[in-house]
């Protein structure tokens, strides 16, 4: 390898572990989507860039990035680039538009489903996708683990409002712990209202909630 080659792959190496590094200080899926467009459009020296999470029906759900509209488009079209990049989980590369090309680019963590997507929209014909594999396994590493952060602090808001709920109904009818939850499970199966709702509900009127 000559040595300007090395120094290339030197540089873009330390160029991904700050990505990384950035890419994992973040703690809100509307600032990854806005900090991962940023990065992506630095690190790949392609001003228009879109990126957007994914439903299980691999339906846009949060989209960000100058290239958001150009992103919402295809995605609209149902046998575009952006459907066959998502359903063979690799990067799919078309002309656009304006003489440009995409490349789109699912966000896979390990081998799982992706779980959003990165759209490079070049500002011509020419494409440089030596990194991009490295690249978008960052974001979607740091996306999962957002994820199961949301996930976990929801769950322990849900016990912490089941317990307090708990408690207050022992209180009041002097039943013991599993006499209360099943009173308030059996609340939430008739009104089918989600437990963490009916619990709210009993801490904030220190009785069982009626219909609302």
């Amino acid at each position: 390898m000559r040595t300007d080659d090395e120094q290339i792959v030197r540089r873009k190496a330390a160029e991904l572990a700050d990505v990384a590094v950035r890419l994992q200080s973040v703690r809100d899926t509307t600032d990854l989507l806005t900090v991962t467009a940023e990065l992506a459009a630095a690190f790949f020296a392609c001003p228009l860039v879109g990126v957007a999470t994914l439903g299980r029906d691999a339906a846009l759900l949060d989209v960000a990035g100058p290239a958001a509209d150009l992103l919402r488009d295809d995605a609209a079209a149902p046998a575009g680039a952006l459907r066959r990049s998502l359903e063979a989980g690799e990067p799919v590369s078309a002309d656009v538009r304006d003489a440009r090309r995409v490349t789109h680019v699912p966000l896979i963590p390990g081998r799982g489903r992706a779980v959003g997507v990165l759209s490079l929209y070049w500002p011509g014909t020419a494409t440089d996708l030596t990194y991009v594999r490295p690249f978008s396994t960052h974001v979607a590493v740091a996306m999962e683990s957002l994820w199961y952060q949301h996930r976990l602090h929801a769950s322990i808001e849900t016990h912490r409002l089941v317990s307090s709920s708990l408690g207050v109904l022992m209180e009041r009818y002097g039943i013991d712990s599993r006499e209360a939850y099943e009173v308030l499970s059996g609340i939430s199966l008739e009104y089918n209202v989600k437990l963490p709702e009916i619990a709210r509900r009993v801490i904030e009127d220190r009785d069982l909630p009626v219909s609302r």
